[in-house]
């Protein structure tokens, strides 16, 4: 088995407070982050700011939760080994954030064409919706229009279905069909904006 020692003492001397090591860490996560963003954004990833991912690994590695990171590192492999998956995994994270917080402006002619007024947007949105409602079969139509237009709950909607429709249904045929309705939907209306 290969000795790690030396990696580990060079993580037990920053730990302590060294100088020289800090600054070695410091240029050791900055070409690693660099690197590995470089292989994403050629995998297709691609990164809002580059220097504030960096920044973000960085503070992730050296400083977060009382340096938790390097205070994790066992000297079982080398620690640029050890670093390399922690800021491929962080720089990741990055990305997933970036992606859920994504904003794309709108132009001119794509703000005008949305909607003139708030009403008129909120309008085409319930027609948006109603729309997508009327396209479903009768028993998943009438599940969704007494939860999203009447507000009952899962039992009140299933005692309807009884009663009108004379259809026996589960819960958690209730709750599937509009669990895949908002999927739908989010589908549906990822691009309108009010």
């Amino acid at each position: 088995m290969a000795d790690f020692s030396e990696d580990l003492t060079r993580a037990q001397a920053y730990l302590a407070g060294d100088p020289a090591t800090e600054k070695w860490l410091y240029g050791e996560l900055r070409r690693i982050a660099h690197f590995l963003i470089g292989e994403l954004e050629k995998a297709g990833a691609v990164f809002v700011d580059r220097e504030e991912a960096v920044s973000q690994t960085i503070f992730h590695v050296m400083v977060r939760h009382d340096r938790h990171v390097i205070r994790s590192y066992k000297g079982d492999c080398k620690l640029t080994t050890y670093l390399y998956r922690v800021v491929r995994n962080h720089l990741v994270d990055v990305l997933r954030k970036e992606r859920r917080h994504q904003f794309v402006p709108l132009t001119e002619a794509e703000h005008e064409s949305r909607a003139s007024g708030p009403g008129e947007s909120t309008a085409s949105l319930a027609e948006l919706v109603l729309e997508h409602i009327e396209q479903e079969k009768p028993v998943d139509r009438l599940i969704k229009m007494s939860r999203w237009v009447d507000d009952n709950s899962y039992e009140e909607i299933r005692e309807r279905l009884k009663r009108e429709l004379d259809q026996q249904v589960s819960t958690q045929h209730v709750a599937y069909v509009l669990h895949r309705n908002r999927k739908a939907l989010q589908e549906k209306l990822k691009d309108f904006r009010l």
